[in-house]
């Protein structure tokens, strides 16, 4: 089922997953939202600090298996929105202060995604919080985020991962006041 894009928005309560499965601009979008959240999942399955392996595998599990309600394209470009896709770009620039501008478009493969995975599994919250580029108010849960992320794109099939800062309100305000079709 070949599309143009998907579009993945991991929140603190659920992931939501927008998509075309033909190229027809008439078909409608379809749209999957699963209870795979950031905070929700952080509060569920990582109690240690650092979470611990047992802990880690369980998060894992359950991300896997939620997955299987999408489809997994083989076609298209994954585009993350919302603060973890964008959190995660920062990080991966070590910015001190957010640069919008620097992040949006920001191509991540799945090796970079996964190398900061593995960074934040090992790392207290104290450390989490010392990391350049990671807001100390999302250090708590940027691991269950990161691990949602780096699932969906094994499940997609995706080597990349391309970050969108403007999320689904910039396409409602362009599709209402901007589009002259």
């Amino acid at each position: 089922m070949p599309c143009e894009a998907i579009v993945m928005d991991v929140g603190g309560g659920s992931t939501e997953y927008i998509f075309r499965t033909k190229k027809n601009p008439s078909q409608p979008l379809q749209c999957i939202s699963l209870p795979l959240g950031a905070l929700r999942l952080t509060e569920e399955f990582l109690h240690g600090d650092p979470p611990s392996l047992h802990e880690v595998t369980k998060l894992r599990n359950k991300i896997n298996k939620s997955l299987l309600q999408v489809p997994p394209h083989t076609e298209g470009t994954l585009v993350g929105i919302g603060g973890t896709a964008t959190t995660l770009g920062s990080m991966h620039l070590g910015l001190d202060v957010f640069d919008l501008e620097r992040i949006h478009g920001l191509l991540l493969n799945s090796d970079d995604l996964s190398t900061h995975m593995n960074e934040l599994q090992e790392k207290s919250l104290a450390r989490r919080r010392q990391i350049k580029g990671l807001a100390a108010e999302r250090a708590d849960i940027i691991l269950a985020g990161a691990m949602i992320i780096l699932s969906s794109m094994e499940r997609l099939k995706k080597d990349l991962l391309h970050i969108n800062c403007h999320g689904l309100r910039y396409g409602l305000f362009y599709q209402r006041f901007m589009n002259t079709e």
